[in-house]
């Protein structure tokens, strides 16, 4: 596989069994290519995305950085290192391949949302929210990413600001149940109980499986005077997510409370 012609029919058999979902053997040939020349950042690329389609996010972190160092500014491959770099909780370094893409390509909306994802999970939301906000410049009406500007709001103790994202979000998908969940803690923190109630509700309406739902429910109960059915919700927590041990002590503690409690009623 030495002449131009050989290695762009092999690009084309690899890419066509690619995007057939034959990956292994689309993988077998990327490989063929790259022993032939091993410097094309296109196919280390494209190898990357095939071995992370397969779950193999450590081998596919490495196409990547093959990737690069054939082509340095190769914004896929940027966004796909920074992709596997989150997927592997090193937040930390995904940042470093982001802001380079971002000062690359500053209208990839795509890109300036990972950044806030992993500027998020280091605890850096007021820049978090700035690159969220730069996303949304280039597709306001995306809902996913206000819901997400509602979320780092929350964080950032703006609740109204939250608020009025999240109602956004609803209103452009209303059967969003992570918005609905989030706007009912925005409702929650805000004081207003029973419609936070009610939001969290149709949350779990739309999806019974969403433990964190249950979770805040159990709060919006507990404030609401209502520690046995807080109880409850703590339980349908546990089924689906028997490690959230946040739910778990908090589920112990108010057991003890309502013990306490009825201990101390005159008999």
């Amino acid at each position: 596989m030495r002449s131009k012609e050989e290695l762009d029919a092999a690009w084309e058999k690899a890419t066509g069994l690619h995007r057939a979902g034959k990956l292994n053997d689309a993988e077998t040939i990327y490989r063929q290519i790259l022993a032939a020349q091993p410097s094309l950042a296109r196919v280390w690329h494209q190898l990357g995305i095939a071995q992370s389609q397969q779950g193999r996010r450590a081998e596919a972190l490495a196409a990547f950085d093959n990737a690069l160092l054939a082509d340095p500014d190769m914004s896929e491959a940027l966004i796909g290192r920074g992709e596997m770099l989150m997927q592997l909780r090193r937040d930390a370094e995904a940042v470093t391949p982001l802001e380079r893409l971002v000062a690359l390509k500053p209208d990839n909306a795509n890109a300036w949302t990972l950044l806030s994802g992993a500027l998020v999970s280091l605890g850096r939301c007021e820049e978090a929210l700035a690159a969220q906000d730069r996303a949304l410049a280039v597709q306001p009406g995306n809902a996913d990413w206000i819901t997400n500007r509602g979320m780092l709001l929350q964080r950032l103790k703006r609740y109204e600001d939250s608020l009025e994202n999240l109602n956004k979000a609803v209103e452009l998908r209303p059967n969003d149940a992570r918005a609905l969940n989030l706007r009912a803690v925005s409702l929650a923190l805000l004081g207003r109980l029973n419609e936070a109630l009610l939001n969290v509700d149709e949350a779990l309406a739309i999806s019974p499986q969403l433990f964190h739902a249950h979770y805040n429910r159990a709060g919006v109960l507990i404030d609401l005077g209502r520690p046995e059915e807080a109880v409850t919700a703590y339980d349908r927590v546990l089924a689906l997510a028997p490690e959230h041990q946040e739910a778990r002590q908090r589920r112990a503690l108010l057991l003890e409370q309502i013990k306490n409690r009825q201990s101390a009623k005159p008999h």
